[in-house]
């Protein structure tokens, strides 16, 4: 935590730096409240499309925080309120572009790559609050939620991958396993699968062509985003191809989250019928653990094996 000393001593910026502004909010000083990210905003949507909040980086410069974690933030404030789901961010392109692969740094296993197919920049684990979950969400400070959110420090979860794509620089990728993508445009959000964005922005494409051609890691992998989805002009067109993915504000972002990654819940009796499903889940497994034949996680120590029934049939 720096002192108000450290806070005034004078820092010097490179040329491509802006210079520290004291007007904007800082999120280490910001009080804890439990609704900022997401507050009643009369609009919404430009409302956090238009926050300004700044954060302390490697040595010391001044940076605003990327729109996907602003996004996550709100998200799991809502999260909290309605008592389920827990979003994760992780580093977005405009970040990655300009880590500094120094060991002195940052140590070597730690050093990131740059976002592929392979690498979202949010994520959603399904997770369920309890009363004091939610109580001592309330008293956490927004620094220490916006750490407890990093998914680069957070151990494996069960975790759906979501592409969060605030501008044309932003990459959407198809993906070896169905992921979800949130595309935040001039006005709206887009949210679907990246098979319903991809489907969408083709058809967007064929009426407004583009010379753009996506570069980066995994650029033969890469869904080409239309540059007139920024474009005010060209809000009709947008609104005609991609209107069924259109939402308004970040709670139906968060519901429409929910209702595509909560496992739908069936009686016991109606699964000895049902046929299995002929397409993976959305989502995928980060790390090593994974269930055996007895129900006990490979990671976990212990376990006994589970007792048998036994047989109600009469003796033959």
């Amino acid at each position: 935590m720096d002192t108000p000393e450290d806070r005034e001593v004078e820092i010097s910026y490179s040329d491509d730096e802006a210079e520290e502004d004291t007007s904007l909010p800082l999120l280490r000083n910001l009080s804890p409240t439990f609704r900022f990210w997401d507050d009643n905003w009369v609009d919404p949507y430009q409302s956090h499309r238009n926050l300004v909040v700044m954060d302390r980086k490697v040595h010391q410069h001044l940076q605003d925080v990327p729109q996907n974690m602003k996004a996550v933030m709100a998200l799991n404030e809502i999260g909290a309120a309605r008592g389920r789901g827990f979003f994760l961010h992780f580093p977005a392109r405009v970040v990655t572009k300009k880590q500094a692969n120094d060991p002195a740094v940052l140590p070597t296993e730690r050093l990131q790559s740059r976002v592929g197919a392979t690498y979202a920049s949010m994520a959603y684990v399904n997770y369920v609050y309890s009363k004091q979950a939610q109580a001592a969400f309330k008293e956490t400070s927004h620094r220490a939620r916006y750490l407890l959110c990093d998914g680069v420090i957070n151990p494996s979860n069960f975790l759906y991958p979501i592409q969060y794509c605030g501008h044309q620089q932003d990459p959407v990728f198809t993906t070896t396993i169905p992921s979800l993508v949130l595309l935040c445009a001039q006005s709206r959000y887009y949210f679907g699968t990246n098979v319903e964005m991809q489907a969408a922005l083709a058809n967007l494409l064929k009426e407004k062509p583009s010379r753009y051609k996506p570069d980066g890691e995994d650029s033969q992998l890469r869904i080409k985003v239309p540059p007139c989805i920024w474009d005010p002009r060209q809000e009709i067109v947008c609104q005609k191809h991609l209107g069924h993915l259109a939402l308004s504000d970040l709670m139906r972002v968060y519901r429409s989250v929910v209702a595509k990654c909560v496992p739908l819940v069936h009686p016991s009796w109606s699964k000895i019928e049902r046929a299995p499903t002929a397409r993976d889940n959305i989502g995928t497994i980060l790390g090593n653990s994974r269930i055996t034949q007895w129900g006990h996680r490979l990671t976990r120590k212990g376990g006994k094996k589970p007792r048998q029934p036994k047989s109600l049939a009469p003796p033959s």
